[in-house]
């Protein structure tokens, strides 16, 4: 997600989404400059809610927003800078700090997006690689077919 669950359970997925675009920005440019219209379209939402959506973050002091007024002429994008230390943490960490801390408690191995199971004794190697012992398994009959699935219904 674009930020720390604790902190995304108040927003939408709109909001979310808007939040992600600037927080992708901030990754790449350390501020977001980009227009509310720009920060909507990629949002995928209205330019409205994008607008709402700054205000609340700000207005919660999530991010500061530096407006950039020009006497007599078209006025510039804001500058929106994050000043959550944990929105900060989370994007440093790709967003993914409490996935890698659960599978690494587990024994999982996280290369890049898959995840791969752990080498532990319930394994055995065989030839399609590791599979989990018959023993570990619960086995629940299967019917052979749709018919004799619907004969079995109480």
């Amino acid at each position: 997600g674009p930020m720390p669950p604790a902190m995304a359970c108040g927003f939408t997925v709109g909001e979310l989404a808007v939040l992600r675009i600037i927080g992708d920005e901030v990754m790449a440019h350390g501020t977001c400059d980009r227009s509310l219209a720009e920060i909507a379209a990629r949002a995928g939402v209205c330019r409205k809610l994008a607008q709402l959506t700054l205000r609340m973050v700000a207005r919660d002091g999530l991010v500061t927003v530096e407006r950039r007024p020009r006497p007599g002429r078209k006025n510039l994008s804001n500058i929106v800078r994050i000043i959550s230390a944990d929105w900060l943490a989370w994007l440093k960490h790709g967003g993914r700090s409490e996935r890698r801390a659960i599978a690494d408690r587990q024994g999982f191995k996280i290369q890049g997006e898959k995840i791969s199971l752990p080498r532990t004794p319930d394994l055995e190697k065989g030839k399609r690689g590791y599979a989990r012992k018959e023993s570990a398994l619960l086995t629940v009959p299967i019917a052979a077919n749709a018919r004799e699935a619907r004969s079995r219904r109480p």
